[in-house]
Order: C-alpha cells, then sequence, then structure tokens
C-alpha cells in the first residue's frame, strides 16, 4: 500500500536530498509534492491529503508549527526535519512525535519510516499534536521553559501525564514503570530514554534502576550508598558511585 507524501522544506538541495533517500531505500513511500513555502504546504495539504508530511521546522515567514496551528485538524503522521533547535527538539519528544535532525541520516530516516508503518491511533496523533502545540506556546520571548504535560508510550497507545505528578521511573528490563502518587502503568521505552527526556525537569538517576523526581524527595538515610524517601511513603536505595552526585543535586530540596 503507497503512502502519499509531501516535503516540506524551503532549502531545494534538501529537499532533493530527502527525496533521493526515500525513493533509494523504500517503495512504499510516494512522494507527491514538495512545497517551498508554508503556504504552498498548505494548499498541498488540503489537495492531496498526504498520510505523511515531511516538515521542516524553520520555514520564510514562519515555522512548521503555524502550519499546524493553521490546519487544525491532523489527520496525517509528521516527521519533523530541523537543524538542531534544543527546545523545540524537547518539545517534540514531550510530544512522542518523530525527528530527523539535519544532515538526515539514512538510517533514523528508514527507522522513522518504520514507524509510520506502524502508524498510531488518530485520536492519539491529534492529541500529540495538541500537546506539542501546548509546549511550544509555553515559551517566553523565544526562551524554553519547563514543559508541563508528557506523552509517554505505553503498549496500547500513549498516556499523557504532568511532569510535576510522576514521583519515579523504575527499569523493567526494555521498558519501565512510571509511578504516579495513586497508580502505576507500563512504558514502552526504557530507563535510559526516560532518564534522556526529564533529566533537565529536576528528575535524577539514584541508580541504574530507578529515575526520581526530586521534587518528591523528603529525606536521605545515611548508608552503603543510603536510601531516599519519597513524598508517598516509598524508599529507593542510591548507588554508592551515585551518591556524592545526588547529594550535591539534592541539597536545598529537603523537606
Amino acid at each position: 500500500m503507497q503512502i502519499p507524501t509531501i516535503i516540506v522544506e524551503d532549502e531545494l538541495r534538501n529537499a532533493q536530498a530527502l527525496q533521493k533517500m526515500v525513493e533509494e531505500g523504500t517503495s512504499d513511500i510516494q512522494i507527491l509534492a514538495v512545497a517551498p513555502t508554508l503556504h504552498r504546504a498548505y494548499e498541498l495539504i488540503r489537495q492531496i491529503r498526504p498520510r505523511l508530511v515531511f516538515l521542516d521546522i524553520k520555514m520564510p515567514h514562519g515555522t512548521g508549527f503555524d502550519l499546524l496551528e493553521r490546519l487544525g485538524k491532523i489527520d496525517f503522521d509528521i516527521i519533523f526535519t530541523t537543524a538542531f533547535d534544543h527546545y523545540a527538539i524537547q518539545a517534540i519528544k514531550f510530544s512522542a512525535l518523530d525527528y530527523l535532525l539535519k544532515p538526515i541520516d539514512r538510517e533514523e530516516l528508514y527507522r522513522a519510516l518504520e514507524k509510520v508503518r506502524h502508524k498510531q491511533l488518530q485520536a492519539d496523533r491529534q492529541k500529540n499534536i495538541e500537546l506539542l502545540l501546548e509546549s511550544l506556546r509555553q515559551s517566553v520571548g523565544g526562551q524554553s521553559v519547563t514543559l508541563e504535560k508528557l506523552a509517554l508510550p505505553t503498549l496500547k497507545g500513549y498516556r499523557f501525564v504532568e511532569v510535576r505528578d510522576i514521583l519515579y521511573c523504575e527499569a523493567d528490563s526494555t521498558y519501565c514503570k512510571v509511578y504516579l502518587r495513586d497508580q502505576t502503568f507500563l512504558v514502552s521505552r526504557n530507563l535510559k530514554e526516560i532518564e534522556k527526556l526529564l533529566r533537565d525537569h529536576s528528575f535524577f538517576r539514584i541508580h541504574r534502576s530507578y529515575l526520581i523526581n526530586l521534587n518528591h524527595a523528603t529525606e536521605y538515610v545515611k548508608g552503603d550508598g543510603g536510601l531516599v524517601f519519597l513524598s508517598n511513603g516509598v524508599h529507593l536505595p542510591v548507588s554508592q558511585r551515585r551518591r556524592e552526585l545526588f547529594v550535591r543535586q539534592l541539597s536545598g530540596r529537603l523537606v
């Protein structure tokens, strides 16, 4: 089954390179058009109704996010393409959406396309886009602020949670368990991936098996590595090699 696709990219050379990689490595991705402007992208999406859009973030007279705002309902998959922009990428990650850094790596492209082939439910896709746009609206004067809501992939779809409500995460083979105050659920990402996502949001890896929200730490008891108590009464071990850095991170947070 063919996947009708549009490339939104203002640099012709970049668009041609991306199209060549797609056509050389796939048989089901059908590039129907290249849009060099946001206005043309809007027209083509309304006209062609693609299933997939490669969307450049920085465009003349606006951004790819402006296009999503204008379109409203999103009934296609998106792979963002961008040069490094820490805040935009963090927002995309928090929304569990795909992106490719320029210059685009061939293998990363093919991995992203494989995800499209096993696409999520449309309702989840729309929620993810709404979460992304909500996160981006939190920037003030172009400066990043702490993102508040996170889309976490589960075996059934996505779970949307407030970052502040996460007490800790526990490694579970190639998955991890996320603990809120009154419930627990399994995420289809390993703990290392979740750590990368949350490390700038007051989370700390105290042990190979545990990542905690420092805002929920209430007490630290010394020992070989020690124990840290969380606001729900749970206590977790701190590894010896992480102890010194953990105590420094925790300084000033204990109540």
